[in-house]
């Protein structure tokens, strides 16, 4: 950073000198680039003999894993925009052999938590295959024999183990990545002996299904805080120990081991049943408050859960109640989460469905926000929600708030993968005031996917890419009460039923949607008002 005055402002870098010593050699024309270490870092100062720095060019070199460049998004809102930029940025400078934390202080390590939660958003922008193997094996030879983990692999500081189940959490969940969307079966072989290891030493400290001694960061940096300020260390852990166990389960039934399927699948139903006696009362998860006053929900406690679907059936309405107050009348539609909570806010606001809510949380350009960062001047994310330009914990280039770009690809562009390996894909993209067009196509191992929608007074127009191999289900939004729908120029259908068409089948309305399920292909949909 710089300080007022233009000179560097080293602060971020806590420790880390980040200084180059060059003599010249007196040669016409001469060269240099450090190895063997890498610069964090946004601006540089040169210095020396007034004569050698006239003299001096220098170019910054980005230096980062070797990735391929897989997905793209842009839409019609120059702030999200620019917060996808932002994110990119950010994920190529923490991907140096490992996924680290931050690229320009002291640190530099592969803490677990930055990983898993910024891994979906990685997967969506660029190819990750190699990468996330290469680091799983990293994670399983630094696993204890006992199962346990530690929070950041390399592991050079033993003392870390064990894991914050918060963190912990990423072995699983990158094994599930590759297989989710990659088609990467031979993962789940490969790592089920040490995921089992690691689910059992969960089970072993717990008491009761609920885990009371492991967590230490849980919903770590949530705004005006470093440690969590409303979300309990139990109920975050517990929650992961119900998410590991469940995931578990569905590799073991992938892997056609049933027995160990039915096992796991029957501890975490009694998880879930003590997580729910212990956190869930009146309708909301349980909240720490810090004062008399401070008597709001924890956003994080309700997202949990309504991520999972651990909510009881019959409480869903209050505790989605519960979550949008918090968003809403408390916050003043802001988001309120740390590290853990921030990863699912979004997602969850869509999937109940108010997407409107989640824009306006992520287009804000006050604090709290990704877009009160890029209002201060950040060209990447914070490590914090606050602008702290001094000492601490103050990095300005972290991936723990990547996240959001996922939710760019899946809700606002409207591309999702519905199948391992992208044997099956939701193209639904969505209407929101404020947004009249979103593009996103992504390089899969099935081919290219790709959705592009824009719409006007009088027309709402679907572009959409589905590979040969795979089948789309397609939600057409309906922003009118008589309309026309036609495919590359055809009608198909109108408020009252849909024309034989051999290639797709009509699944009806859902939620404001003409659904249909279509073959791979490009196609062209258009909804015009009648």
């Amino acid at each position: 950073m710089l300080n007022d005055d233009r000179t560097l402002n080293t602060a971020p870098n806590q420790g880390a000198a980040a200084i180059d010593v060059y003599r010249f050699a007196g040669e016409a024309r001469e060269t240099h680039e450090p190895h063997f270490t890498q610069h964090g870092f946004r601006y540089a100062e040169i210095s020396g003999p007034e004569a050698a720095v006239r003299a001096a060019q220098v170019e910054g070199r980005f230096v980062h894993t070797d990735l391929e460049a897989t997905g793209h998004f842009r839409c019609s809102h120059s702030l999200l925009n620019a917060i996808h930029g932002n994110v990119r940025r950010g994920l190529l400078s923490n991907l140096a052999g490992i996924p680290t934390d931050c690229p320009q202080r002291d640190e530099r390590q592969g803490w677990l938590a930055d990983a898993r939660v910024s891994a979906e958003s990685a997967v969506f922008d660029f190819d990750m295959a190699a990468f996330y193997r290469k680091f799983l094996r990293d994670i399983r030879d630094a696993q204890d024999g006992d199962g346990r983990l530690p929070d950041f692999v390399p592991a050079y500081m033993a003392r870390l183990a064990p894991a914050d189940p918060g963190w912990g959490s990423a072995y699983i969940s990158l094994v599930r990545v590759l297989h989710w969307y990659y088609g990467d079966t031979s993962v789940l072989a490969e790592h089920y002996e040490g995921l089992k290891k690691y689910v059992d030493f969960l089970a072993a400290n717990s008491r009761g299904n609920i885990i009371e001694t492991l967590g230490k960061y849980g919903d770590w940096c949530a705004p005006g805080s470093i440690a969590p300020k409303k979300t309990p260390l139990a109920l975050t852990s517990t929650w992961f120990y119900y998410h590991d166990t469940v995931l578990f389960a569905s590799m073991a039934e992938a892997l056609g081991r049933r027995t160990d399927a039915q096992r796991y699948r029957r501890r975490a139903k009694t998880i879930q049943a003590a997580f729910n006696r212990r956190f869930l009362e009146d309708g909301e998860y349980e909240a720490l408050h810090s004062g008399p006053v401070d008597h709001f929900p924890s956003q994080t406690s309700n997202v949990l859960p309504l991520w999972i679907g651990m909510v009881p059936s019959e409480e869903v309405d209050a505790v989605e109640d519960s979550l949008l107050r918090a968003v809403i009348d408390d916050q003043d539609y802001h988001l309120d989460t740390g590290i853990l909570g921030t990863r699912y806010l979004l997602d969850v606001l869509s999937e109940i469905g108010r997407i409107d809510v989640a824009f306006r949380v992520a287009t804000q350009t006050s604090y709290p926000g990704w877009g009160y960062m890029i209002r201060e001047g950040a060209t990447s994310l914070w490590e914090r929600w606050e602008k702290i330009t001094g000492g601490g914990m103050n990095s300005h280039n972290h991936v723990m708030f990547a996240g959001i770009d996922a939710w760019f690809y899946k809700y606002l562009a409207g591309v999702r993968c519905a199948a391992p390996g992208w044997r099956k894909i939701r193209l639904e993209p969505p209407l929101l005031e404020g947004l009249s067009w979103a593009r996103a196509s992504v390089e899969t191992v099935r081919g290219t996917v790709s959705a592009a929608w824009n719409r006007s007074d009088d027309e709402f127009r679907l572009n959409v890419t589905v590979p040969a191999s795979a089948q789309a289900r397609i939600g057409i939004p309906i922003p009118w009460e008589h309309y026309l729908l036609e495919e590359s120029g055809k009608t198909i259908g109108d408020e009252h039923g849909f024309r034989r068409a051999p290639l797709f089948r009509f699944l009806g309305g859902s939620r404001g949607r003409i659904v249909l399920v279509a073959p791979g292909g490009s196609y062209e949909f258009v909804i015009k008002r009648d």
